[in-house]
């Protein structure tokens, strides 16, 4: 069994919020969604969280039905992936335990929120 890393489910939220959006803005409900793939809409749900990954093939035949470029799932990957550093230290028990009580909190953050920890972290990371 293979873990996801910390980088796959980031992107892997990110095409879900994108799959969200497609669906929204296309008037599809979940579970339309779900009969389209032949899965369960708890399924659907799971790949707009980002919990399970959608495939190039699920993907690729919605895409296809919408009449939408396949890169439509893929926007906003790029500024996810810049966030992400591979070349970062061993962390510590604190590291890990802040990253933790950050992931746990993360889904009741608004965007706003969310910007306002990106620009503290980033003011810390300074030394300003």
């Amino acid at each position: 069994m293979s873990r996801t890393s910390t980088s796959e489910t980031a992107i892997n939220r990110q095409i879900g919020r994108n799959l969200r959006t497609i669906r929204l803005t296309h008037d599809l409900t979940q579970a339309e969604l779900a009969r389209f793939w032949g899965v369960s809409p708890q399924q659907a749900q799971k790949y707009e969280k980002g919990l399970n990954r959608l495939s190039l093939a699920k993907a690729t035949l919605l895409a296809h039905q919408l009449g939408i470029p396949l890169t439509d799932f893929t926007a906003g990957i790029g500024e996810v992936a810049d966030c992400i550093t591979l070349d970062a230290p061993a962390l510590t028990k604190h590291h890990a335990c802040l990253i933790g009580k950050i992931h746990r909190i993360a889904p009741a953050l608004s965007d706003g929120d969310i910007n306002m920890l990106l620009r503290l972290c980033e003011t810390l990371a300074r030394g300003t």
